[in-house]
């Protein structure tokens, strides 16, 4: 999967409740309810929390009610200012 199918990928998980994706330095993307460790704990790149409570906020300010009805260039916009850089360290 490469980075912008990742990124779409998270997206479409935002509002999850109790769970967050985790990137592994080999780019697999997984997901687990926070507060979970993995046996390769030190091969994880980043963390991202999906829960409501912590994107509510961000979604309104954006307009969005619902992730699973937004058009294409919000979701575009949204990812490069809000999820883009938890993968900054991941080759395209």
């Amino acid at each position: 999967m490469n980075k912008p199918e990742m990124l779409e990928e998270i997206f479409n998980h935002l509002n999850s409740p109790s769970l967050e994706a985790i990137v592994f330095d080999d780019g697999v993307l997984d997901y687990r309810q926070i507060g979970s460790m993995s046996e390769s704990e030190d091969n994880i790149v980043t963390k991202i929390n999906l829960t409501p409570e912590y994107w509510q906020e961000t979604l309104l300010d954006w307009g969005i009610t619902d992730v699973d009805n937004v058009p294409e260039d919000v979701k575009d916009d949204f990812i490069a200012d809000n999820l883009a850089e938890h993968l900054a360290d991941l080759p395209d």
